[in-house]
């Protein structure tokens, strides 16, 4: 069952890359404006507790990220992890919304597994859920609405 979902996941990656191709070569540079500046400011100024507060941005008396929570931890920590890493805030937002294809399909074809269904049939399924144009579209203009890996887990707790 592994390596079905892992195929399954391959798969995702490498269909996601035939739309995602173009804006590879710019994974360091923002790939969206309005809210999903937002989420590149967040990379830079989480500190995995909480947001650093900073004059930068505009604000020359201060940014209190704290006072607008975001409950958007894991994809918080992920992006300030590349951010450390690296030293740049777009290439952690950016390489999360990649990175969510292959999750997002492995995911989900182990929750239609647990349905009952099995071979090329949830694999089929799985890449389906996986390319809906919300994905795509939701994702490069706001990361936390386009990042629905956790989606798939869901119908699967409901049939234990």
């Amino acid at each position: 069952m592994w390596w079905e979902a892992a195929n399954t996941a391959f798969l995702a990656f490498f269909l996601s890359l035939i739309a995602l191709a173009p804006a590879l070569r710019n994974i360091t540079s923002a790939w969206g404006a309005g809210d999903m500046l937002s989420s590149y400011v967040n990379a830079n100024q989480w500190n995995g507790f909480g947001f650093s507060k900073t004059k930068e941005f505009g604000y020359p008396l201060g940014m209190n990220l704290n006072l607008f929570p975001s409950i958007d931890m894991t994809q918080n920590s992920f992006a300030q992890l590349v951010n450390m890493i690296f030293a740049n805030p777009y290439l952690g937002i950016n390489l999360l919304l990649v990175l969510s294809f292959p999750l997002v399909g492995g995911l989900t074809y182990i929750s239609i597994r647990l349905t009952g269904l099995r071979g090329p049939l949830a694999i089929a399924l799985a890449i389906s859920f996986t390319m809906i144009p919300f994905h795509f579209s939701r994702g490069i203009g706001h990361i936390y609405l386009g990042g629905f890996s956790t989606v798939p887990l869901q119908p699967s707790s409901w049939c234990n």
